[in-house]
């Protein structure tokens, strides 16, 4: 059905998944209905705290424009691109559902952290 009507299939698939979630709504709790719900559920579900969260995507925004290397950049906007999916279509606080929002997730807070030892290994190592 996509490939025929591209624009036809996407809708459909977009009402298809609508309707799923408002029949699950009728019998799940936490139903996800606002963006600051969203995004607080997905904050919650992969760093535990919403202001964390917050602060990971603006520091990679902030990689993603600044750096040079391309690797970087690379999963900073890995990370953002699912992150903004995730929290727009997240229909209710389960941990499956941020799983696209993790891995890039956790693969930047290791190069920051590898990133922030070597400045300080730098900063403290002996003369």
């Amino acid at each position: 059905a996509i490939t025929n009507d591209l624009a036809g299939g996407l809708a459909a698939t977009v009402r298809e998944h609508r309707a799923t979630e408002l029949i699950q709504a009728r019998f799940m709790r936490d139903h996800l209905t606002t963006l600051p719900a969203k995004f607080a559920a997905v904050g919650q579900l992969t760093t535990g705290s919403t202001p964390v969260l917050a602060a990971l995507a603006l520091a990679a925004a902030v990689i993603a424009v600044r750096t040079r290397h391309e690797g970087l950049r690379f999963t900073a906007l890995w990370f953002l691109l699912g992150l903004a999916a995730v929290t727009l279509w997240i229909p209710f606080p389960i941990g499956r559902y941020v799983l696209p929002v993790v891995l890039p997730g956790i693969l930047l807070v290791a190069v920051l952290a590898g990133l922030g030892a070597t400045r300080l290994w730098r900063r403290w190592r002996p003369a």
